[in-house]
């Protein structure tokens, strides 16, 4: 083969790969937890190659680069490998969905950077992904073990994926967030929201408290955890129906804490005075009889 073929070849490659952007970050240390992939009999690579494999799919959004000391480190902890049976997509109108055998694999990562003043700044990101087994049509442990890798590698560039995402968000200007909590996708919403509640932004404020009526109840959650951190006046009495989680007040009717009721019937917060949860009431008050609802009432939103 000639050798300026070679070379060609060579070029294009290079140029096929994707480079990192301008202010990417330099990650320097990548780890998985021996104790735990130990424990996970059914994730058939070694710490060594999920390092690896990691920092592929890191540089491929060209968001990350990987640099011996580099600042940033990345760590990976493999929550879940199990196999579950889901039901296969429904083909045809009124058909019963059969159920098969999924390898599940659900993973958490968490990055670690030195700010300039030497503060730890942290982010968490999630993934999670199923793939078919193929139980039924092979007993070849082999094709369990592709299952769980396919999935493993979904899993890992869905928190990949999320963690761009959450630093992306925190480059962007409070206009450019606040335009992101109308966004069709949840994941901007909250990640939005994040930096908004971040930031202090009192402009914001009147889009919080519309995404405290989110359908998506982690979002309404996190509006609701932003108004407080906030602090503006417009949301001490923000007359709106909290419905994703109860809320438990203080003598003023102040917020203190969230919960989430462990039965369908939510137990809620009322007004200060009244024998419901909230105001001066205690659990005490569930016991002897405290009306369930399906519907929250609120208290004021911190304590401005």
């Amino acid at each position: 083969m000639p050798r300026t073929y070679i070379l060609l070849l060579l070029l294009a490659g290079a140029a096929c790969k994707p480079s990192a952007r301008s202010g990417a970050l330099q990650v320097g240390q990548i780890t998985v937890s021996e104790s735990i992939l130990a424990g996970k009999p059914e994730i058939g690579e070694s710490s060594e190659q999920l390092r690896k494999e990691l920092g592929q799919i890191l540089e491929a959004t060209g968001r990350f680069a990987m640099k011996e000391g580099g600042p940033v480190t990345i760590r990976m902890e493999i929550e879940r490998a199990q196999r579950v049976f889901a039901p296969v997509p429904v083909i045809e109108q009124g058909q019963s969905p059969a159920e098969r055998e999924m390898a599940e694999v659900a993973l958490d990562l968490e990055m670690l950077s030195a700010g300039p003043q030497g503060e730890l700044d942290r982010l968490l990101a999630e993934g999670e992904a199923r793939r078919p087994t193929n139980a039924d049509d092979t007993l070849d442990p082999a094709a369990r073990h592709a299952a769980f890798d396919a999935a493993l590698d979904a899993a890992m560039r869905e928190a990949v994926t999320a963690l761009k995402d959450q630093i992306e968000a925190r480059r962007k200007t409070d206009d450019q967030l606040i335009a992101d909590l109308s966004s069709q996708e949840a994941r901007a919403r909250d990640y939005a929201i994040r930096v908004l509640a971040d930031r202090r932004s009192p402009a914001a404020v009147p889009q919080l408290i519309e995404r405290l009526q989110d359908p998506n109840p982690d979002v309404a959650r996190r509006a609701a955890g932003a108004l407080i951190a906030v602090g503006d006046r417009r949301a001490v009495r923000p007359r709106v129906s909290f419905r994703p989680s109860c809320m438990s007040c203080n003598s003023s009717g102040n917020v203190t804490s969230f919960f989430q009721p462990t039965s369908s019937a939510k137990f809620c917060s009322s007004p200060p005075g009244s024998s419901g949860m909230g105001g001066d009431g205690t659990n005490a008050e569930r016991a002897r009889g405290a009306s369930p609802t399906r519907g929250c009432r609120t208290c004021r939103l911190g304590g401005f």
